[in-house]
């Protein structure tokens, strides 16, 4: 071979070798970019789990939980305050360093009673029924809703309204199951519907009246003639 034909031929080869690892530079590059993007993702991803997981331990740790709410027990700060007869009189100093920490605990208390507020929307949603005398929620069950109003201490045997037969001029308790009676206008418990006189037509109510106030016993009062009288003392979150 000539020494013209074997240059033709080196620079043949070369710039074979030169576009192939063009070729292989182009790839490179496109893995990079691609690696680039990836990385950029799991940062993001990274931030935006860091975040709700700080925000979920922040709720967790200032909003009651849901059995607290069943017990009772989410509104415990709500409970009035009460003055220590016993306790020493404060120094004008501390009382001014109380101002400034009441001013403070505010905003706070304001704070926390709109994130109880959106604890009752949520149970207005899941359809709980709430006891309007000691607040103990219950499920949308008759037999459980039942049961409670024969042990609450605003319902029960034992309750004010539980004990003989009311007087003309009783007025239903502000909270609790009660039901009134639209011929003599007699308000009583459930558990003394069976046992009540009416005033005007002297005899007892119905036991038919008696059931269909029990198949209604979120708003339930009844008619001694035989009409239901709607009274929702009783209430549910869920209507």
């Amino acid at each position: 071979m000539s020494r013209p034909d074997a240059l033709e031929q080196e620079l043949y080869e070369t710039v074979a070798d030169k576009q192939a690892f063009q070729v292989k530079l182009r790839q490179l590059r496109s893995e990079v970019r691609l690696v680039e993007a990836s990385l950029e993702a799991l940062q993001q991803k990274e931030s935006w789990l860091t975040h709700e997981l700080a925000k979920r331990t922040r709720v967790r740790t200032e909003l009651p939980s849901v059995d607290d709410f069943v017990q009772g027990r989410a509104l415990e700060s709500a409970i009035p305050k009460f003055f220590d007869l016993d306790q020493e009189p404060k120094e004008p100093e501390e009382l001014r360093s109380d101002e400034g920490e009441s001013g403070e605990n505010a905003g706070e208390s304001q704070s926390q009673k709109a994130e109880s507020d959106d604890w009752e929307e949520m149970l207005e949603s899941l359809g709980v029924a709430r006891c309007g005398y000691c607040g103990l929620r219950l499920p949308l069950d008759i037999a459980a809703i039942e049961q409670h109003s024969k042990c609450c201490p605003g319902t029960g045997p034992n309750s004010p309204s539980g004990r003989g037969t009311p007087s003309p001029i009783q007025s239903p308790p502000k909270d609790g199951l009660t039901a009134r009676c639209s011929n003599c206008g007699d308000s009583l418990s459930m558990d003394m519907v069976e046992q009540h006189v009416c005033r005007r037509s002297e005899s007892s109510c119905h036991d038919e009246v008696f059931a269909a106030c029990l198949q209604n016993p979120l708003e339930s009062s009844y008619d001694s003639e035989g009409s239901s009288v709607l009274n929702s003392n009783y209430l549910s979150l869920g209507t």
